[in-house]
């Protein structure tokens, strides 16, 4: 997945100036659900972890609008991680 804070000035600097991002991959919405950014995903799930959270099985694919952060949250599996 994308982890910010290990991505280049050029990348940063294009995903900050960005109205919207898409990004591909469930690792991609491990990494990236939850930030400040208007972002769609599109995945194939892999995991019953994100199978649970969106009433889903294994090998369905999803289109995910996220909501928009008001202000930063932990990441959603490090929640989920805590709820067990």
């Amino acid at each position: 997945g994308t982890i910010l804070s290990d991505c280049g000035k050029e990348f940063i600097e294009a995903y900050n100036n960005s109205d919207m991002v898409i990004a591909k991959g469930q690792a991609n919405f491990e990494a990236l659900d939850g930030v400040q950014k208007n972002i769609y995903f599109l995945f194939t799930v892999k995991c019953n972890t994100i199978a649970k959270r969106f009433g889903a099985k294994i090998d369905d694919l999803i289109v995910y609008k996220a909501e928009k952060a008001k202000k930063k949250r932990e990441h959603p599996l490090t929640e989920i991680r805590k709820q067990k």
